[in-house]
């Protein structure tokens, strides 16, 4: 029963709060972080999921997932993984969670123009990789933050995927459109670049595309 702001008739409500955190409570409690009697209004059931570096068996699975997520937004066929790309992964030990492998297999696609992804393809937030695991072929290339012009190309590929790689169309809507200084060249270079580099089945698509428009 409640009564709402203002009124003083009771109502009875019917409410079910879900709760989540990544802290433990228990600690928090003890060192007065988090009210106690608020933790045992809330923990009627709990169910603890375990973060994904203790359960490398569901990174193949969440990879699966994530690759014919993203391939279906973008309108091209899934990709694999080589296996040295797959073993990365799982040695990998995912600070951010799932949340970071969703990212990490969302630039791998990008990157790889849709076709074979390798473990060069893999940024990952740190480069923390156990010590047994020499499957990455350039681990400098997994250190980040980017810099401009790598946030840039990464902007162009996302979109020039999303429209089929028409070059066009990617320049309007990244407002690419009069390629004066030294940056827009840069952004031209990238854009042209991408198609040379692209799978000969997404070129030839991209070709024919742009032959339809003309």
């Amino acid at each position: 029963m409640n009564s709402p702001m203002g009124g003083t008739a009771e109502k009875r409500v019917d409410v079910r709060i879900l709760a989540a955190t990544n802290a433990d409570l228990q600690t928090k409690i003890s060192e007065g972080g988090f009210r106690e009697d608020l933790y045992f209004r809330l923990a009627a059931f709990t169910v603890s999921v375990p973060p994904l570096r203790e359960r490398p068996a569901d990174i193949p699975l969440l990879v699966n997932h994530f690759l014919k997520m993203f391939a279906t937004e973008m309108a091209i066929e899934t990709p694999v993984l080589t296996d040295e790309a797959i073993s990365a992964l799982i040695d990998y030990t995912f600070p951010g969670n799932i949340r970071e492998l969703k990212n990490i297999i969302e630039r791998a696609l990008i990157e790889s123009g849709g076709s074979e992804i390798q473990s060069k393809h893999l940024h990952f937030l740190t480069a923390r990789i156990l010590a047994n695991s020499a499957t990455v072929e350039d681990k400098s290339s997994l250190e980040i933050p980017l810099n401009l012009q790598q946030a840039e190309v990464f902007l162009i590929k996302r979109v020039l995927m999303q429209v089929n790689g028409n070059i066009s169309e990617t320049a309007r809507l990244l407002g690419i459109i009069k390629p004066s200084t030294e940056s827009s060249h840069k952004r031209e270079w990238s854009l042209n670049r991408w198609r040379k580099t692209a799978s000969p089945a997404r070129r030839e698509y991209s070709n024919s595309q742009s032959s339809s428009q003309r």
